[in-house]
């Protein structure tokens, strides 16, 4: 409840979305007891997933994640959008639904 309480703080107090996002993930993360986190937004226009936030990844992984274009019906992350539900990775690093980009 106290990250909650967090999240709600920084969306009331803020109008960067960055900052929401970044908070987002942060607080998700903990949560989970994972190593890091990202959150994608969708892009309608363009029918592909954008990095938005992250927490956790060397700097590196995160260049060549933003490079990577995640379109609907190719990898875990859409496959999640189209069922509407999370789904559970254990090593994205290992699992070629996550990097098949």
């Amino acid at each position: 409840m106290h990250a909650l309480g967090e999240v709600i703080q920084v969306v009331n107090s803020s109008v960067d979305l960055e900052t929401v996002l970044t908070t987002i993930v942060v607080k998700a993360t903990q949560l989970s007891g994972t190593d890091a986190g990202a959150i994608y937004v969708f892009d309608d226009v363009s029918q592909e997933f954008r990095l938005r936030a992250t927490y956790g990844l060397p700097d590196s992984i995160v260049a060549e994640i933003r490079d990577g274009k995640i379109r609907v019906g190719q990898t875990a992350i859409s496959e999640a959008v189209e069922r509407r539900t999370p789904i559970q990775i254990a090593d994205a690093l290992d699992d070629p639904s996550v990097t098949s980009m």
